[in-house]
C-alpha cells in the first residue's frame, strides 16, 4: 500500500495521498485511518479487507465521536480533542462502598505521602476493593483524568498491604472524582510549533526519603504527556532532586520531537505543521538546576559532585539545541501539582491548566454534563458500518 513507518513509532504509519498526509496509528488490532478525503479512506478499508477479510469483514466507524477502551473521543469541536470517561468513571462510583458516598475538592490531603505504620491492616475484602478500584483509577489517570495521577500514584504503591489509613486516601479520591466526573481532558495546538514542559520534583516526601517527579507537556492547550512519578534513587538536595526528575523526562522530551518531526518530514516547508518539534522548551523553577543542567559538571559544588555523570545527559542536549531551558516561578508551574498534593486556589490554577479548560469552563461542563452523556448515548458515535 506503500506507507512508510514512522521510525520512532512502528506502529505509526504515513503515506502522502492527493497531496496530504494520510496518517495510520495502530493500538493491538485497532487502527485510526485520518486522511482528507473520506474516499482515500474508504479504498484503504475496502484494500485491508481484501487481505485482512476474507472470512469476516472488519468493521469500522466514522464521525467525530468515537468510543475506544473506556474513553470517548470527540472532535466534533474544531481546533481541540476532548477525552472523556463518564461511564467507566460512573462504573466505579457505583462499586465504591456507601461510606464512600459525597464529594470533596481536591483528590488528596497534604499528609498523601505520609503512611501511619501503627494504622490496622484492611481485611481481605477490604483489600481487594482497594486494589481494584486503584487498579481502575490507575486506567483513568493514564488516559482522560491525568488530574488525579498524583493521588492514583500513591494508592498504587499500597496495593499489596493497606492499611485504615491508606482506605480514607482512597476515600478522599472516590469522593473528589464523584465531584468531578464531568470534567473532560481537552488538548489543542496553539500553531506556535513549541513544545513546553514543565518538570519538577519535591524532596524527600516520602517514607523512605525518596522524591516525587511530575512532568506534563502542552501543545498549547491541555497536558498531552504527564506523569507522578517517586524517583528511584534517595537524593541529598532539592537541586539534585530537580535534576534527577530532568533526567526521568528528558527521555520523553527527546521522543517526542523526533516522533513529532518524522510525522512532518514530508509536510511542504511552508505548511504550518512543518515547525512542530523544532523547538522544546522545559521549564524549571530552581535557578542552581537550570545553571547545572546547562553547564553540567564543572558547575558542580562540594554537595553535588557526587551525582552520577547520566543526569548530565540533558547538558548534552541543550548544546546541541534539542532543549531550551526557561525559568519559571514556582506558582506557574503546572507539574508542580504533579510532584505533591496541591491545595486551593493554587490546585484549582494548576488542574484546570493539566485538563485544558478555564474555570467558566469548568462551571459550564458541570451544567452541561446530563446532556452531554445523553447526546453520546443518543447514537453521535462514529456511525458502526461494516465494509462493503
Amino acid at each position: 500500500m506503500g506507507f512508510e513507518v514512522n521510525e520512532y513509532d512502528e506502529c505509526t504509519f504515513n503515506k502522502m495521498v492527493d497531496g496530504t498526509q494520510f496518517t495510520i496509528p495502530f493500538h493491538v488490532d485497532d487502527l485510526k485511518l485520518s486522511h482528507l478525503k473520506q474516499q482515500r479512506v474508504d479504498e484503504i478499508i475496502d484494500a485491508l479487507n481484501a487481505i485482512f477479510g476474507k472470512q469476516k469483514k472488519m468493521s469500522a466507524s466514522y464521525g467525530k465521536i468515537h468510543e475506544y477502551l473506556g474513553m470517548t473521543i470527540d472532535w466534533s469541536e474544531p481546533g481541540m480533542v476532548k477525552f472523556t470517561m463518564y461511564n467507566y468513571l460512573e462504573d466505579i462510583l457505583a462499586e465504591a462502598p456507601d461510606d464512600m458516598d459525597g464529594t470533596d475538592v481536591t483528590p488528596a490531603t497534604v499528609y498523601l505521602f505520609q503512611v501511619d505504620l501503627d494504622s490496622p491492616l484492611l481485611d481481605d475484602t477490604l483489600a481487594d476493593l482497594f486494589h481494584q478500584l486503584t487498579a481502575r483509577f490507575l486506567h483513568a489517570a493514564k488516559r482522560a483524568r491525568p488530574d488525579i495521577q498524583v493521588a492514583v500514584s500513591f494508592l498504587c504503591k499500597r496495593v499489596n498491604a493497606p492499611n485504615e489509613g491508606d482506605y480514607k486516601k482512597l476515600w478522599r479520591l472516590v469522593r473528589y472524582v464523584r465531584a468531578t466526573i464531568h470534567i473532560p481532558l481537552v488538548l489543542g495546538w496553539d500553531e506556535s510549533g513549541s513544545i513546553v514542559w514543565s518538570i519538577d520534583a519535591s524532596f524527600a516526601v516520602h517514607m523512605n526519603m525518596k522524591s516525587h517527579t511530575g512532568y506534563c507537556m502542552t501543545m498549547g492547550r491541555g497536558a498531552a504527556i504527564s506523569g507522578s512519578t517517586t524517583q528511584t534513587i534517595t537524593t541529598r538536595s532539592s537541586t539534585e532532586a530537580e535534576l534527577v526528575g530532568l533526567d526521568d523526562g528528558t527521555g520523553f522530551i527527546e521522543w517526542t520531537s523526533r516522533f513529532c518531526k518524522a510525522q512532518i518530514k514530508d509536510y511542504p516547508e511552508n505548511h504550518p505543521l512543518k515547525q512542530l518539534g523544532c523547538k522544546n522548551l522545559v521549564m524549571q523553577d530552581n535557578t542552581s538546576t537550570i545553571k547545572m543542567a546547562k553547564g553540567g559538571r564543572r558547575t558542580c559544588g562540594k554537595r553535588t559532585r557526587s551525582i552520577d555523570i547520566r543526569y548530565f545527559y540533558i547538558t548534552e542536549r541543550i548544546n546541541d539545541g534539542l532543549i531550551m531551558m526557561s525559568y519559571c516561578p514556582t506558582k506557574a508551574m503546572v507539574s508542580d501539582y504533579l510532584s505533591k498534593p496541591t491545595q486551593g486556589s493554587l490546585f484549582r490554577l494548576h488542574r484546570n491548566a493539566i485538563m485544558g479548560i478555564t474555570s467558566e469552563e469548568y462551571d459550564r461542563y458541570e451544567l452541561e454534563y446530563a446532556a452531554a452523556k445523553r447526546r453520546y448515548r443518543e447514537g453521535m458515535y462514529g456511525t458502526p458500518v461494516e465494509s462493503a
